[in-house]
């Protein structure tokens, strides 16, 4: 997956930058869902950051481990966040830049995310970029 991500990564001039701790408690969470939800948002947030940075930060409380993708790329307006996860939908700014998809990613992120008991939010600027944030449940061990 690493290798994957670092290809796109080199496909533009934006660097691509993990925050995580040495170690993970393990989640409550199917591997292949979690690693779909990860490259889904880092793809999405490499896709429109166009220049400087994404960052992968990784945390974890007592209950869930927390993922933050934060991009400086083009952001999302105001009346747009409320639309970032229906299906089939694009902000006209992501249509006139050009950007490839079909408007699905971020639905089916949600989805997956909700159906391994978590949560996802976004909170996001017009021209100054957005973070997606994921909480997946810690497994009890």
């Amino acid at each position: 997956m690493v290798r994957s991500l670092a290809i796109q990564e080199r496909q533009g001039v934006c660097r691509l930058t993990l925050d995580c701790p040495d170690f993970l408690p393990p989640i409550f969470a199917a591997p292949d869902r979690a690693q779909r939800i990860l490259v889904n948002l880092v793809t999405n947030a490499l896709n429109y950051t166009l220049e400087d940075s994404v960052t992968v930060s990784v945390s974890y409380d007592s209950k869930y481990l927390w993922v933050s993708v934060t991009d400086t790329g083009i952001g999302i307006s105001a009346e747009d966040l409320p639309r970032v996860f229906d299906r089939f939908w694009r902000s006209e700014r992501s249509r006139e830049l050009r950007q490839e998809g079909s408007g699905i990613g971020l639905a089916l992120t949600k989805r997956i995310v909700e159906a391994q008991s978590g949560r996802i939010e976004v909170e996001s600027e017009l021209g100054q970029g957005t973070t997606f944030r994921v909480c997946l449940p810690l497994a009890e061990y």
